[in-house]
């Protein structure tokens, strides 16, 4: 994939920096492209201008380095699936990392904490082979878990059997 956005960056035409009507210097690498390739590549920017222009903020270099990393991420083209499903990934972050589902205090420490945890389970779920359709089961689990835990009536039932437990000893 860094291939694939490496060389629109190295010959400039994700830069906005040439145009059709750029010569280039003798000795340049870019000289000796292909002219009808260079008007087809320009073509194929303009159908997606939509990615870059306006008040995005963003170049068409960074547009299409963009768009590589997140197609890469659901090993698909679709936009459609782009990001299905990161935000179990979020939410579950922001709660093992001390954020009540309630809502409250949020920390930023805690919740990169939460996303090495996330990511440990997902690295360890797939080496010992469980599918990737299997790894969201398991996260809806944790999810489950904290919620439970961070309950109101889960804490005070667990305070009972402590307090239980300690008069019986």
């Amino acid at each position: 994939m860094s291939l694939i956005a490496r060389v629109p960056h190295a010959s400039d035409t994700l830069s906005g920096k040439i145009t059709l009507d750029t010569v280039f210097p003798p000795g340049d690498h870019r000289a000796h492209r292909n002219r009808e390739n260079m008007l087809d590549n320009f073509e194929k920017a303009e159908t997606i201008g939509f990615l870059w222009a306006g008040d995005t903020g963003r170049t068409i270099g960074q547009a299409a380095i963009a768009g590589i990393l997140i197609s890469s991420n659901v090993r698909s083209a679709d936009g459609n699936n782009a990001g299905l499903l990161l935000e179990l990934d979020a939410i579950l972050a922001v709660t093992l990392g001390g954020t009540l589902l309630l809502g409250g205090r949020f920390s930023l420490a805690g919740t990169v904490l939460g996303a090495l945890i996330i990511q440990t389970l997902t690295y360890t779920t797939y080496s010992i082979g469980v599918p990737p359709e299997a790894t969201l089961v398991v996260k809806a689990a944790v999810v489950l878990a904290v919620s439970v835990i961070q309950s109101p009536s889960a804490r005070s039932l667990a305070m009972s059997l402590f307090r239980q437990r300690g008069v019986a000893r």
